[in-house]
């Protein structure tokens, strides 16, 4: 009885598991995309260090505005690595300032879902916003790979096309 119980705590555990992993090497992948563009040259950084300041609030500006060169490159390097990029808009925004890409990553797959299915996990243990648990089978598994394999697919051959 323990044993069975043990195995299927680890189906259930693996089931969360897996496509909770893959959303966050999404999340890993596009942060690597944003670095690598940013850091490929002078004038790739500095073109995201405009957009960048752009946005940021005034007191934070007379911070940046009494930096070094190399201050500001540390501290927009540190800020990108540290945020997280499991939001459908938070990535089309970044994408559109690093890449100049004016699209939705969700326009062909569910991605926002996926995003919101780990906040479910991370952030609320798995319940619903009614309190019940989410059930996940098989199935969620799949759909995740497919739907960020697909999404990772359609960034790199937008972004190759632009290098």
């Amino acid at each position: 009885m323990v044993r069975y119980f043990w195995q299927l705590m680890k189906k259930k555990l693996w089931l969360v598991a897996v496509p909770l992993n893959v959303v966050t090497l999404f999340d890993a992948f596009v942060c690597e995309t944003i670095v690598s563009k940013i850091t490929s040259s002078k004038e790739c950084f500095d073109a995201f260090y405009k957009k960048f300041y752009d946005d940021l609030t005034d007191n934070k500006k007379r911070h940046f505005d009494k930096l070094s060169r190399g201050e500001i490159e540390r501290e927009v390097l540190m800020s990108q690595l540290m945020k997280s990029f499991a939001n459908a808009e938070r990535v089309n925004h970044i994408y559109k300032k690093v890449w100049n890409l004016d699209f939705d990553i969700c326009e062909n797959n569910n991605l926002q879902d996926w995003f919101d299915w780990r906040h479910r996990i991370v952030h609320r243990n798995g319940r619903e916003k009614d309190g019940t648990y989410h059930q996940f089978c098989f199935d969620d598994v799949k759909k995740a790979l497919a739907n960020i394999d697909a999404a990772i697919n359609h960034f790199m051959t937008i972004i190759s096309k632009q290098q």
